[in-house]
């Protein structure tokens, strides 16, 4: 699964943990304020993570996890724990990357 390189970076570099149930619910919460790139990444995540881990088939209806297919959502707490972390890692990171975009082009639009 080397097509998606944020993923395979995650995967071998998070460590796992299990989350509270404070920390899951401020994850949840973060990953439904990601703009929609983040969204669609998380939703990569989850199914190549699924399709990695779990043997699940990427290209099948059935959302996994307990999703629901109406809507495109989960519920964090059916998440495996690495996913958990490898999701919190990379809304984070994303957030973080958010921010020094957001910068960037504040910055470019001054007038010197």
């Amino acid at each position: 699964m080397d097509y998606f390189p944020i993923y395979t970076s995650l995967l071998n570099s998070v460590k796992v943990t299990k989350l509270s149930v404070n920390e899951m619910v401020e994850l949840a919460t973060e990953i439904n304020n990601l703009d929609l790139d983040g969204k669609k990444k998380v939703m990569y995540l989850i199914l190549y993570y699924n399709k990695d881990i779990d043997q699940g088939d990427i290209d099948s209806d059935i959302i996994p996890y307990k999703g629901d297919i109406n809507e495109l959502k989960w519920s964090i707490f059916n998440f495996p724990d690495k996913l958990k972390c490898i999701l919190r890692q990379f809304s984070k990171m994303h957030i973080e990357q958010s921010k020094i975009d957001q910068e960037k082009t504040l910055f470019n639009k001054m007038k010197f």
